[in-house]
């Protein structure tokens, strides 16, 4: 790598990463506030502190696209306000070679950006929200929070997903339309050992014609399907979960086609990621670089959030918009991503 190259790279790269730090900081703070009104006994600031600290890599992920746009456009900027920028210019340094030079930092976040959420954040995500419902709401895991699944006819409810598998506050209900009889369950804690689920003090009741059910055992067997690592995917939202686990979660949905495209929309929005974000960094480089004349740090960085908002913005209406309405999610992720890649192509080629 030569002089200029690593000028470059460390200039815009220290840029990106100071306005990553910077919104994670701002992020982390939200959090905390939102998360004091939470605070309790068993939940308090150090516990606060530590969920707050498990979620930092996917908040990492999310701002990725905010960081390169801003932080290429401060990079740039500064080069253009010290004249280094006219000089470059000057020596023969063409705009592809320059904007190849300025985008590489935003690719490193990209790569580094990408296995992140694939094999980190996830996983940190799951255990960071266990965690939170288990000291809020105790092993019972009675609270409101919780998540459901329909498996073979039931409905079940998990109050959490322990950090080693165990489900607390297990709930299952089941109609049997043809005897008219309904069937309701409750064990505080399922553990799976040797391919199947143990509940504990399992308690049930049954209606029927005949009359009223009632009966509790202290270990019980849960006949199902479900796995471990399927139940633990169901209690995270669909943007928080990592590409193996959207593809293995899509594939056990099957027929139900409406939770299956927002799983599918999660996916291609995981795959389009990177290019989601170096077409932001294409744009961030597209309003300052070639300009010779001295821009205003507040002026780029207000254009940015600007654009940023409104890019964000055409994202979350055409992705639920794929998912109530039923057309491609691809084509609902991939729409403002090209409309972003044009906006920059073409904001260079007025430079060149």
């Amino acid at each position: 790598m030569s002089r200029l190259a690593r000028h470059l790279f460390w200039l815009v790269g220290a840029a990106i990463g100071f306005v990553l730090l910077a919104l994670l900081g701002l992020d982390s703070l939200v959090a905390l506030v939102s998360e004091s009104t939470e605070m309790q006994a068993d939940y308090g600031l150090p516990q606060v502190l530590f969920y707050i600290l498990l979620k930092l890599p996917a908040s990492a992920g999310e701002y990725a696209g905010f960081a390169a746009l801003i932080g290429v456009m401060l990079g740039v900027g500064v080069l253009a306000n010290s004249g280094e920028l006219i000089a470059l210019r000057a020596a023969g340094l063409s705009i592809v070679r320059l904007g190849w030079l300025v985008l590489q930092p935003a690719l490193l976040l990209i790569v580094v950006v990408a296995l992140v959420t694939e094999f980190v954040a996830p996983r940190l995500e799951q255990r960071a929200e266990s965690e939170r419902h288990l000291l809020r709401h105790g092993a019972a895991a009675s609270g409101g929070a919780g998540f459901w699944v329909f498996d073979r006819g039931t409905f079940v409810r998990i109050g959490a997903v322990g950090p080693d598998g165990q489900l607390f506050g297990l709930e299952r209900y089941r109609v049997d339309a043809a005897n008219s009889r309904l069937e309701a369950s409750r064990a505080a804690v399922a553990e799976y050992e040797r391919g199947q689920w143990r509940e504990r003090e399992r308690a049930w009741t049954a209606v029927s014609p005949a009359g009223v059910e009632v009966g509790s055992v202290a270990v019980g067997i849960w006949q199902t399907g479900l796995q471990p690592r399927l139940l633990a995917i169901s209690a995270l939202e669909a943007g928080q979960l990592s590409l193996r686990d959207l593809l293995r979660f899509s594939r056990y949905l099957g027929a139900d086609q409406r939770r299956a495209r927002e799983y599918r929309l999660a996916l291609w929005q995981k795959i389009l990621a990177p290019l989601a974000t170096a077409s932001l960094a294409l744009v961030g480089l597209s309003f300052v670089l070639g300009s010779g004349r001295r821009v205003a740090v507040g002026e780029r960085i207000f254009v940015g959030v600007m654009a940023c908002t409104v890019i964000q913005l055409l994202q979350d209406i055409f992705g639920p918009a794929s998912v109530v309405w039923g057309f491609a999610a691809l084509w609902a992720v991939l729409a403002p991503i090209a409309l972003t890649l044009g906006l920059g192509l073409a904001l260079l080629r007025l430079r060149t």
